[in-house]
């Protein structure tokens, strides 16, 4: 699935002088409103100091340690959150390490052609092999790289990578696209190389898995199919390495995209991925369905089943445009004792099929089983984001993209909320969530974090680009359009705020963490007396 990240914000860094236009101004700002820092480090919107995330896209485990920590691809800012104990930590607790990024603080776009090469590029994809190593699907570099054992590195030194799928080398911090093109800037794939993004607006979502062996297997969406890494060429310093078997494709230079949606041997840009402890492979693929495979070992190999397809019975009323049957755009799938989980964002859901040796034969007129539970929606008819609700709460999702279970815990990335739910009780997960990272309430789902002293100037609602930022002075008080968070933000004497002070009067909101249009409402067609929408 392709997805496209258009967040943006500026920081508000003020000068006020009582001077005729023909004196030179000072430069240096006397005030910083918005900003942790003094020196700006980071133009994603609200506030960032490591624990909140901003269209968040993929969650992997450490099982290896105890408690197992869980790693979270921060997209939107570009790189990676870990938290080392997430069962017990606090709403909104801050992580434990950033991996992508200098410090807490900064979100810049990292990797080849920057001088931190090191960094990420919107991270989609994340997997985490039995000895604790991290890889990253680094989408916006094309290519995928491993931090060995992150938390176990020096808390004062940045870590290394000591591995590189797709690409060749680093790149360097001179030389532009060099070492981040797809496909290493050839017209057609090879062996080695990674599709993940055009280095424009489509960027993929990518996701890998081991197999029971240690190999690793990604879908390549790009190059329209899945590819393995035996698990012989995952050694540090090995940058480059090629793939040896390629689902979807005949060979390992074709990229052919598949045309039918009941074609079992090609793809249209798989983008979920999960093993069954039973060897079972899911791949989840653009055409709304999940091919399943029984045993995957060799190039070209052919799908057993397919979940996620409806056949229209000629005489038959149509099924509702949201069923038990037919897939919206399904993306990572999980299993949990060999019963598979599919995210489906399309629908704001999750749901659960039944153990594979139980699903009816395949026909003509039933080729896919149907779904046996749903998880944030009330029933298999519905797909609304939030469950049609204007703000999001425990029971209800928009756009979950991946989920991971550890032990009786699931924890699901609800991108479009930008957070991390838990939901406890173990499979098949049907309680409330009962714990977010990300947010500090179930209820709150601005992206990044509001405690009323940040803003967001500049961003996309509804498909349209809104600038704001608009400013007025009262005296000493002053007064900032915060558009993109619905509200206006008042400093009582501007001439005595502190870096990082919040605002002294917040209009708009009902709290200083919220962001609703036309608040309490929430109603973008209903204007109310105490509300704001989009202010300038």
């Amino acid at each position: 699935m392709k997805i496209k990240i258009s967040l943006y914000a500026l920081a508000l860094s003020t000068v006020l002088v009582a001077q005729p236009p023909s004196v030179q101004l000072n430069q240096v700002p006397a005030r910083i409103l918005g900003h942790p820092n003094r020196d700006l480090r980071t133009a994603s919107p609200n506030w960032v100091e490591g624990r909140e995330l901003t269209t968040p896209q993929a969650i992997a485990v450490d099982t290896s340690t105890t408690p197992p920590i869980l790693y979270v691809a921060d997209t939107g800012n570009n790189r990676v959150l870990a938290w080392r104990n997430p069962v017990n930590a606090a709403n909104g607790a801050p992580a434990d390490l950033v991996i992508g990024q200098r410090d807490r603080f900064r979100t810049s776009q990292n990797g080849p052609g920057t001088t931190f090469t090191l960094g990420l590029n919107q991270p989609t994809g994340l997997a985490v092999d039995s000895q604790g190593n991290l890889y990253v699907a680094d989408a916006n570099n094309n290519r995928i790289v491993r931090y060995p054992k992150p938390l176990e590195q020096p808390a004062d030194q940045l870590i290394e990578i000591d591995l590189i799928l797709g690409q060749e080398s680093f790149g360097s911090a001179t030389g532009g696209s060099v070492g981040r093109l797809p496909n290493r800037g050839r017209s057609s794939p090879t062996a080695g190389s990674l599709f993940f993004s055009d280095l424009g607006s489509n960027i993929l979502r990518i996701r890998m898995a081991f197999d029971a062996t240690g190999n690793l297997w990604v879908t390549d969406s790009g190059n329209n199919r899945v590819i393995r890494y035996p698990s012989r060429v995952l050694t540090p310093g090995n940058f480059g390495a090629d793939a040896d078997v390629f689902l979807g494709q005949l060979n390992g230079t074709s990229n052919t995209q598949n045309n039918g949606v009941t074609d079992k041997t090609t793809f249209a840009l798989p983008s979920g991925l999960g093993f069954g402890q039973d060897g079972r492979l899911y791949v989840g693929d653009a055409r709304g369905r999940v091919l399943v495979f029984r045993n995957p070992s060799g190039t070209g190999q052919a799908a057993d089943r397919i979940l996620g397809i409806v056949v229209q019975v000629q005489g038959q009323p149509a099924p509702p445009p949201v069923n038990d049957q037919g897939l919206g755009a399904p993306e990572a799938i999980f299993v949990v004792g060999n019963s598979p989980y599919v995210a489906d964002p399309r629908f704001n859901r999750i749901v659960r099929y039944d153990l594979p040796d139980t699903w009816a034969p395949e026909t003509p007129t039933a080729i896919s089983p149907r779904m046996r539970d749903v998880i944030g929606q009330p029933d298999f008819n519905q797909g609304d984001p939030n469950r049609g609700l204007r703000v999001p709460s425990a029971n209800g999702l928009s756009s979950p993209v991946d989920a991971v279970a550890i032990g009786n815990n699931l924890f699901v990335v609800d991108a479009n909320n930008h957070r991390i739910l838990m939901i406890s009780g173990g499979a098949p997960f049907a309680a409330p969530a009962t714990k977010v990272l990300g947010q500090f309430a179930l209820d709150l789902n601005a992206p990044n974090l509001l405690e009323g002293k940040e803003f967001f100037f500049v961003g996309v609602f509804q498909g349209v680009q809104y600038r704001g930022g608009g400013i007025a002075l009262d005296g000493n008080t002053l007064y900032v359009a915060d558009t993109l968070n619905n509200r206006v933000l008042g400093y009582r004497d501007v001439r005595s705020v502190a870096l990082g002070q919040p605002a002294d009067i917040i209009i708009g909101q009902v709290s200083p963490t919220r962001s609703t249009i036309n608040s309490p409402d929430g109603n973008q067609n209903i204007p109310n007396a105490t509300g704001l929408f989009l202010p300038h």
